[in-house]
């Protein structure tokens, strides 16, 4: 008899970790935006500036490190020691990010902190693209998988039955 794991649980239905992941990636987006409009009245400084620029910057990383990989494949780089340093870069600002905008976006206790810095505010801004690049991620990898599924499940369901045959007499 064969036991039951967690893992395996996952693995035969993958849409429940990523519709999580999907779920919580549109409320950070959607919390980091709502903290940035209440920050127009309490950051003493150029909003839109601060905005355009965090926004910027992490449109320009996500864009440059999508690109190096595109090209990659591309190319057939396999295992390339820089492809590993990106994504364990593109981690580290993700998780930077993360502790640097919690307590002003959503705490795990009591209210939200008060925005009330230039640098928070670009680094909420910094952090709105990422959220979204992992939730059309998610999607696109529940896509990839529910269609090389169907496809797999399709090609088994096609297999003509053998006939039977009458030999003639």
């Amino acid at each position: 008899m064969r036991r039951s794991s967690l893992r395996d649980y996952f693995e035969r239905h993958p849409a429940i970790p990523l519709a999580i992941a999907c779920l919580a990636m549109a409320g950070l987006a959607a919390l980091s935006v709502k903290r940035l409009d209440h920050a127009r009245a309490t950051v003493h400084g150029n909003w839109a500036l601060t905005v355009t620029v965090g926004v910027a910057t992490s449109l320009a990383v996500i864009g440059l490190t999508t690109g190096w990989f595109w090209s990659a494949y591309r190319r057939k780089v396999r295992n390339s020691k820089l492809g590993l340093a990106l994504i364990l870069g593109l981690a580290g600002l993700f998780v930077l990010g993360m502790a640097v905008t919690r307590q002003a976006v959503a705490p795990q206790i009591g209210q939200p902190d008060p925005v009330t810095t230039p640098v928070q505010l670009g680094a909420i801004a910094f952090m709105v693209p990422f959220y979204c690049t992992l939730l059309a991620l998610c999607a696109y990898t529940y896509k990839h998988g529910r269609s090389a599924r169907t496809r797999s499940v399709g090609t088994l369901s096609r297999v003509p039955a053998r006939r039977a045959t009458c030999s003639p007499r």
